[in-house]
């Protein structure tokens, strides 16, 4: 006879997860910890997830949608679009790599660790670049939007999140993490021009007609491929 699932069992053992992770991270929690933390027996954990990497996804879901919500919040009250970019970048890049206890390396622990027979699930990144994507369409003018399609640059955004998640763990944040935002927000509002201006005082040299024309086919070709 299959067990009854109690939604208050299943919340207790997400919280309690949650609080083990966020303490002593998720390669230093155990099935038997969570379990006891939750008030029952480990082997009732099995009858809501099927593992801890499972278990692991129902806690960080909530956690990383609770930062979007955040930031959302946040930049309705920039008025700048460029603030409002720039805002987006350092929380990414900046506060959520470090909050929470560096909260956001256990994903880094579960992906990296988890069996070959444990089912990846790519819906959560999906998912959080979709989100992403759209707080960057709120912040960039109309004339950039093509560099959010496909959340393509939502991707490069949150892969770098993950890089800058392991540094933080290993080595602390870079100093020099606020340039390195603003360097990222120049090249997505405007380009290498701005970016060159902004760097040297001065506009790169003006291509010929024909070359940039030809620039213009290779820009177009990128995109639609």
């Amino acid at each position: 006879m299959a067990q009854v699932k109690k939604a208050r069992i299943r919340d207790a053992i997400i919280e309690s997860a949650y609080r083990l992770f966020r303490k002593q991270s998720y390669l230093g929690t155990s099935i038997a910890q969570i379990g006891r933390a939750a008030g029952i027996a480990p082997s009732n954990v099995y009858v809501y997830f099927n593992s801890k990497f499972e278990i692991f996804y129902a806690v960080y879901e909530p956690w990383l949608k609770r930062r979007f919500a955040r930031l959302e919040r946040q930049l309705s009250e920039i008025p700048d679009p460029d603030g409002r970019l720039l805002h987006i970048l350092r929380t990414v890049w900046l506060e959520l790599p470090v909050e929470d206890n560096g909260f956001a390396n256990n994903l880094m622990q579960a992906v990296s660790t988890t069996g070959r027979d444990e089912p990846y699930r790519s819906d959560l990144l999906s998912r959080s670049e979709s989100a992403l994507s759209e707080l960057l369409r709120r912040a960039l003018p109309a004339r950039r939007h093509v560099v959010i399609e496909h959340d393509r640059l939502a991707h490069i955004l949150l892969m770098a999140f993950d890089g800058f998640v392991v540094r933080h763990h290993v080595g602390g944040t870079r100093p020099d993490m606020e340039e390195i935002a603003n360097i990222m927000k120049l090249l997505i509002v405007g380009g290498a021009v701005v970016l060159q201006k902004k760097t040297t005082g001065r506009p790169p040299p003006r291509r010929s007609a024909p070359a940039r024309a030809s620039r213009r086919r290779k820009t177009k070709a990128v995109v639609a491929g």
